[in-house]
């Protein structure tokens, strides 16, 4: 979380942490509803292929998955 612009990051915290909507966390930041959505979903896209590409480092690895 600490790498990602503070932008971002604050609204994956609000979203997640906080439970605000997108437009709670617009109206908080001056930004409009859609961006706020888009900025969250493209975030959590990235979040996933970071984690994919994680888990099958650690197959990779390993030669096993945890689980």
């Amino acid at each position: 979380m600490e790498a990602l612009p503070e932008k971002k990051r604050n609204i994956i915290l609000l979203s997640y942490f906080m439970d605000m909507s997108d437009a709670e966390i617009g109206e908080l930041t001056n930004l409009v509803r859609t961006t706020i959505y888009r900025h969250r979903t493209s975030l959590l896209q990235q979040i996933k292929k970071y984690m994919e590409r994680k888990a099958a480092g650690m197959v990779h690895v390993t030669g096993m998955r945890d689980g």
